[in-house]
């Protein structure tokens, strides 16, 4: 096992994550890549390393390169944020980039970088390998880079509901990440991204 991922894996097991799979829902990626990560079969690239440092409240020197403390600076990169719960259609048709539609009044509380947070709760089953309808996934709307592999919310051509899908590029795609088939979508236009999906929360 490679130095950075024994590091993973404390970090990990530190900020309360009882399994690889529990803490790769979280981060709202495929749990065999974070697997490969943890177990050192495949070395994480620094931004992936760097966000792996943000949700577990570690500083990414240290996780990187083993100097340093592990909480040093980590205090100062995330923070608690309230995220307001709002509809699939609120944030579809949600266009400013500084002023959240009002959302349903209810939200929950996330750790994270940034304020530019709102949450969605889940309808249907297109995405319930990472999450099942009925739970909620936290957006960030200040994130909107495109990156393979990664999940956002879309907008919809229509400008109708938003859509919860994993980026794919080369060609672009937007896929489901189902255990029941459904279609992928090929957009015909370039792709417009409200947010990228930071964390799933789900009741078990």
């Amino acid at each position: 096992m490679s130095r950075v991922a024994e590091r993973l894996r404390q970090a990990r097991e530190a900020a309360g994550y009882a399994s690889a799979a529990a803490f790769a829902r979280a981060m709202g990626m495929l749990d065999a890549t974070y697997r490969h990560h943890e177990n050192g079969q495949r070395l994480p690239g620094p931004e992936q390393i760097r966000d792996y440092a943000k949700k577990l409240g570690v500083s990414y020197l240290w996780l990187l390169t083993g100097e340093s403390n592990p909480k040093e600076l980590a205090d100062t990169q995330t923070q608690i944020h309230h995220a307001p719960i709002i509809s699939w259609v609120e944030a579809g048709q949600w266009t400013a980039p500084d002023t959240l539609p009002p959302g349903s009044g209810e939200g929950v509380i996330v750790s994270h970088t940034r304020s530019t947070i709102f949450a969605l709760r889940v309808r249907g089953d297109s995405m319930d390998r990472v999450a099942p309808e009925g739970s909620i996934i936290v957006v960030d709307y200040g994130d909107r880079d495109l990156i393979d592999g990664r999940y956002y919310v879309f907008r919809l051509s229509n400008g109708g509901d938003a859509t919860f899908k994993r980026y794919r590029a080369n060609p672009t795609r937007l896929e489901p990440d189902s255990a029941q088939p459904h279609e992928t979508i090929f957009p015909e236009e370039s792709v417009e991204v409200i947010g990228r999906v930071i964390q799933v929360i789900q009741e078990i």
